[in-house]
């Protein structure tokens, strides 16, 4: 069996949907690291996540911002790595974002995937040739993998 967990999703609301629904696994500290072409969903399954969290604001891109934060019954730091280089990424204090009890998603991780903590969740949305979206769960770490189990 393989540790991932592949969903497919149709629509925004189906994204959100899974979102939310990965919400309730979460723990104070967990980091997500967000993989996709653009346009697959990834700010999308984010405003599910933080809704699920209590958050009242509705996140949006944060490609020009690089990072933003919204508060919830825990706090979620939404980063996006898109328009940066490695090096920018150091600079912009990452290690701050990791040191309290928050959740951190982190858009194009690929572009530094050695910066997120090897205990993490990496969501992986591609696109299907019928037009929907495949939404895959990867866990890294054995705290992640036994979480997956729970929830499938």
């Amino acid at each position: 069996m393989s540790r991932s967990l592949v969903f497919s999703s149709r629509s925004a609301a189906e994204t959100k949907s899974l979102g939310r629904r990965l919400a309730s696994l979460l723990k104070p500290g967990d980091r997500l690291g967000l993989r996709g072409p653009l346009g697959a969903g990834k700010t999308t399954f984010v405003q599910g996540l933080a809704k699920g969290l209590g958050c009242r604001e509705v996140p949006s891109s944060p490609t020009f911002v690089l990072a933003q934060s919204y508060h919830g019954r825990m706090t979620v730091h939404h980063l996006d790595f898109y328009r940066v280089q490695e090096r920018e990424i150091l600079g912009m204090g990452l290690e701050d974002f990791y040191r309290d009890e928050a959740v951190t998603a982190i858009e194009w991780i690929e572009r530094a995937p050695h910066l997120l903590p090897a205990e993490r969740l990496d969501v992986v949305f591609s696109y299907t040739a019928a037009g929907s979206r495949k939404i895959s769960f990867a866990p890294r770490g054995s705290a992640w993998v036994a979480r997956l189990k729970e929830w499938k």
